[in-house]
């Protein structure tokens, strides 16, 4: 909120009458936000108002799209958002930029050793829903890689490497053990 001083005059003398003050409301721009699982969140710090966003760089409007909870965005976008208020006006716009999103690479546990005669190795990604694929001989793995879908035995002399993938979402970089 702003605030300022008002000094009118007196219209039958002219001079400055008794100091006035007063306060003006203003919509602040919406703050646009994505967290690591691609959900972008608008918020109305002002809780005054509607929240109207875009995707595609265009200037929001009443007519675009309302927001009213968060919502799922992997891929890159330019997100700009605007408040509206039927007696305030609009506020600034916001806008926020987003590259599209990477699969967290998979964690081989455990990692690096060396065991005798056999060891039971388990694949993980930070990303949900991410499917891994993963190679014993070494080479690079991808999407018509061997899936993994559990426990994984290993014996002898392996060269294990896993990658994961998700719609959407660019691959991972490779992890090996």
């Amino acid at each position: 909120n702003y605030s300022f001083s008002i000094r009118p005059f007196t219209k039958e003398t002219g001079d400055l009458a008794d100091l006035c003050r007063t306060q003006l409301p203003v919509l602040t721009e919406p703050i646009v936000k994505r967290d690591v699982h691609g959900m972008i969140s608008i918020e109305n710090s002002t809780s005054r108002g509607t929240v109207y966003f875009t995707l595609n760089g265009e200037e929001p409007t009443r007519s675009s799209e309302r927001y009213t909870t968060p919502f799922e965005k992997v891929e890159s976008c330019l997100v700009k958002a605007r408040v509206f208020h039927d007696e305030l006006g609009e506020s600034r716009t916001n806008s926020a930029q987003f590259e599209q999103l990477t699969v967290a690479a998979p964690t081989v546990s455990p990692g690096d050793i060396f065991f005798h005669k056999k060891v039971d190795v388990t694949l993980a990604s930070q990303t949900r829903g991410a499917d891994i694929f993963y190679t014993l001989d070494g080479s690079e793995p991808g999407a018509s890689s061997e899936r993994y879908t559990g426990l994984i035995t290993l014996t002898g002399d392996t060269k294990l490497r896993a990658k994961a993938f998700k719609k959407g979402y660019k691959p991972s970089a490779g992890s090996s053990s």
